[in-house]
């Protein structure tokens, strides 16, 4: 992949470089006009709500992207600090949330924890929570699972480790 700035460097260039950066990472090379994984079809359910709980700009955009390609039908919500991630879950109930350990106001444990007990004292199905995380050696797995999240996939995530974690936590979905 190349992406190229000419110097000096203007700032109205780098949103443009950045995208084509995210894109690129989020659908991986193309194979003969097509892009690699697009053997395998996106997941359809138009009730999905995704929650994207990331505070940087650049993984949010990879994060959405990939989340629009897998679930075309979803609709996404997005915080950018755990206290909100949290509001969010409360207000809008989404079945699935994609999140940063490390946020400003409320980490991802906390805010993982808070989330399950709005969910079991309401009574409403637990929805899955996925941590994405650069730093995925050492014990952060094992924190992840211990604060309540479902699973813990490192960063950058790429469209079939997303599909994949999809299709085994939502397998009753039919492909489209």
């Amino acid at each position: 992949m190349r992406a190229t700035v000419t110097k000096p460097v203007r700032m109205s260039e780098l949103p443009r470089v950045l995208g084509e950066i995210a894109t690129y990472v989020a659908t991986g090379p193309r194979v003969a006009g097509r892009e690699k994984g697009d053997d395998k079809p996106a997941i359809s359910h138009s009730a999905l709500t995704v929650l994207i709980a990331e505070d940087d700009s650049l993984s949010a955009i990879l994060s959405r992207r990939l989340v629009a390609k897998v679930l075309p039908q979803a609709t996404i919500l997005e915080a950018t600090d755990g206290a909100v991630a949290v509001r969010l879950y409360e207000s809008e109930r989404p079945e699935i949330i994609l999140r940063d350990i490390q946020m400003p106001e409320c980490d991802g444990y906390q805010a993982t924890r808070e989330i399950r007990e709005l969910a079991r004292t309401s009574g409403e199905a637990q929805p899955l929570i996925v941590a994405v995380t650069a730093r995925i050696f050492g014990d952060e797995k094992r924190r992840c699972l211990e604060a309540g999240m479902d699973y813990c996939i490192a960063k950058p995530i790429g469209f079939q480790t997303l599909r994949r974690v999809l299709e085994q936590h939502l397998g009753r979905l039919r492909p489209v």
